[in-house]
């Protein structure tokens, strides 16, 4: 304690500063912090302040909680108003651990989205943090923020798909008594989705009245509360996105922060059909594409079972038919796989309900042949599906088979069954079609073809797809 007087002065100031050295260990003598409104104690193992009245200078601070430490400057003045607020630098060696105490200390808006989410791995943290100290005139306290954290290969979960994590995400809000808002930037380098990896993610995101809003779902404010950050106003309209598959996804919606019930939109686009087979494992340099798609998921984080949406997708420009799945699918058909009779397009439209995904329609087509099913997938990739197999509409061959009226493409009904990767595949000829091919499509049917009669079927097959 040190008291500066001058005869000038009407009254001597006093000086109060106090130092904590740097302690290597925590034990009863440390002094702690622990805030009413936020219940997580900080142990002070090193810092300095000094008070003379209306300024408290803070230096130095080093706090700590088990694997969270949190180094600051700052100072704690008296404002116009009579109301002491608190600004503090936080140092970039800043880390955050959220565990389970440190979640439990968060506002209500958010604890509940925390606590589902089951964010693993610590966060570097630096930036601004405010705190309004409360008084006779404002029972409760008040604080902003503007900080930037560091994301260090976290994951989502102990065993959850979503890992590795690394980038930046942008915060700044403010919490008082009559709201809680926030903003920013999501700027995530890379992160895995199960075996899958997006790189170069980028986007905005907002809290409102409870919501995390994710890119195109934050609105333009028509009338802005006192209480909103300025960022706020800024017009949005654009989703977060990324790169992956050598194309781009995105992901607008909203997530409800009291129970983590959630309602998004995820779409690709110009995803590249060979980069997409090498990632699941399925390498073909022959192979060409190009993949669109989007779709609409509702449920609750950490429940999987409650999972519903539905989407589409289309593939164009591609060239598929050394696939191992439409290998057997050729050879089921007896035509030899080639470029000639490749698959060149394809939609599809599809349900999702918990693990399992319906295809409403899935389609394949060509120059030769076209695939018109349904059928069901499982997270196992076990499916089951149904195949109407076609002479493709783009074929003089649909102009030829028109008189056998509603099943005039129609030529087997393929049944594929078990894991995607090696797939039990069945094949059933019409009743209508079964003898008109065997005599129109000696090359196609039937393993007892004259050879003379099969060596004429890739002449005449060439003539028919021109």
């Amino acid at each position: 304690v040190t008291i500066h007087h001058a005869q000038r002065w009407p009254e001597p100031k006093i000086v109060i500063a106090a130092k904590q050295n740097a302690k290597p260990t925590i034990d009863n003598r440390t002094i702690s912090l622990r805030a009413t409104d936020i219940p997580y104690r900080i142990d002070l193992v090193e810092g300095a302040m000094r008070y003379d009245g209306d300024l408290v200078w803070i230096d130095s601070l080093d706090g700590r909680h088990d694997s969270t430490r949190i180094s600051a400057d700052g100072r704690c003045q008296r404002t116009d108003s009579g109301r002491w607020r608190m600004d503090l630098n936080v140092h970039s060696g800043s880390r955050l651990h959220p565990d389970a105490e440190l979640i439990g200390s968060l506002p209500t808006q958010i604890r509940g989205a925390f606590q589902r989410l089951q964010f693993r791995g610590p966060l570097s943290a630096r930036g601004q943090f405010g705190f309004w100290l409360p008084d006779a005139l404002h029972p409760t306290p008040a604080f902003d923020w503007d900080m930037v954290f560091q994301l260090e290969g976290n994951r989502i979960g102990d065993v959850g798909p979503v890992r590795d994590l690394r980038g930046e995400i942008t915060m700044k809000g403010k919490q008082d008594t009559e709201a809680y808002f926030a903003d920013g930037e999501v700027s995530i380098d890379s992160m895995h989705f199960a075996s899958q990896q997006i790189t170069m993610i980028r986007g905005p995101y907002a809290i409102q009245d409870g919501r995390l809003l994710l890119g195109d779902a934050i609105p333009q404010p028509t009338a802005i509360p006192p209480a909103m950050p300025a960022s706020l106003n800024a017009i949005r309209g654009r989703p977060i996105g990324g790169r992956i598959y050598g194309g781009t996804a995105s992901i607008s919606g909203e997530v409800l922060l009291n129970d983590g019930a959630f309602d998004v939109v995820l779409a690709i686009a110009n995803a590249d059909m060979p980069t997409m087979l090498l990632e699941l494992g399925q390498a073909d340099n022959t192979v060409r594409g190009k993949v669109q798609g989007q779709v609409r998921l509702e449920g609750v984080v950490g429940a999987s079972h409650l999972l519903k949406g539905a989407g589409s997708a289309t593939l164009s420009e591609a060239n598929l038919y050394q696939l191992p799945l439409l290998i057997s699918v050729f050879n089921m058909l007896r035509i030899k796989p080639s470029e000639s009779v490749a698959f060149t397009d394809g939609s599809v439209r599809f349900t999702v309900y918990g693990d399992h995904v319906t295809f409403n329609e899935l389609k394949l087509w060509g120059d030769l042949i076209a695939l018109d099913g349904t059928g069901t997938m499982n997270r196992a990739q076990e499916v089951d599906l149904s195949f109407n197999t076609r002479v493709s509409p783009h074929n003089v061959w649909s102009y030829v088979a028109s008189p056998f009226g509603e099943d005039r493409y129609t030529l087997w009904t393929l049944n594929v069954r078990g894991p995607l990767a090696n797939p039990h595949i069945d094949r059933r000829g019409i009743d209508a079609m079964n003898g008109t091919l065997e005599r129109l499509l000696p090359g196609m049917v039937g393993p007892e073809t004259l050879p003379s009669e099969a060596a004429q079927w890739p002449r005449l097959r060439d003539i028919w797809t021109r």
